[in-house]
């Protein structure tokens, strides 16, 4: 790729799941296809990442269209794709990799105890920074958010520690094992 689209495409911290797979392979996005070589199973690879869910969308009479699910994540952050590309050791362009700063990578050497002990700590900080005691964490009301979902918001943002939702959901059934979260209806 020519330097100016390179600087044109990084320009957007976030973008379609389809130009973050051409960035990935060093390939302009006008010129890409996805069913060309392994593309879609990096497409399909990326999405699982970022947690996007996908379809084939049939047309009458043309090729069947990639479409996006509006209700979820829909963009991919090139920074937190670069962390994670360079987590998993694959390859990318120079142009990518330098937007993987040494703070986002830093958590991939830690053990996965260490990693899921820095999650545990972070989900609690949110907790408590929201003003609620983990210990004692209201309940939901009926067809309102609870505090699950106002943390997820927040935790979401930090792809060094939380790269999906089944990730944060994970930490969060640990806590809620460990005792270290329940609800003000537990207390008893």
């Amino acid at each position: 790729m020519e330097k100016e689209e390179w600087d044109y495409c990084l320009a957007f911290d976030d973008v379609y799941p389809v130009i973050a797979t051409a960035l990935s392979l060093g390939v302009s996005p006008e010129k890409f296809d996805i069913k060309q070589g392994d593309n879609f199973k990096r497409f399909v690879l990326i999405c699982s990442w970022f947690d996007i869910r996908w379809w084939w969308k049939p047309q009458r009479g043309r090729p069947p269209c990639l479409v996006l699910n509006g209700k979820g994540n829909t963009e991919v952050n090139l920074k937190a794709l670069a962390a994670k590309m360079r987590e998993k050791n694959i390859a990318m362009p120079e142009e990518l990799a330098a937007l993987a700063t040494p703070e986002e990578t830093a958590p991939v050497t830690q053990a996965p105890e260490q990693k899921f002990r820095a999650q545990e700590r972070r989900i609690l900080e949110i907790i408590r920074e929201m003003g609620h005691d983990p210990k004692s964490l209201p309940k939901s009301k009926q067809g309102k958010r609870g505090v699950k979902a106002d943390v997820w918001s927040s935790a979401q943002k930090e792809t060094h520690l939380f790269t999906s939702r089944k990730t944060f959901d994970s930490a969060w059934e640990r806590l809620r094992d460990g005792d270290e979260i329940s609800d003000a209806d537990d207390q008893g």
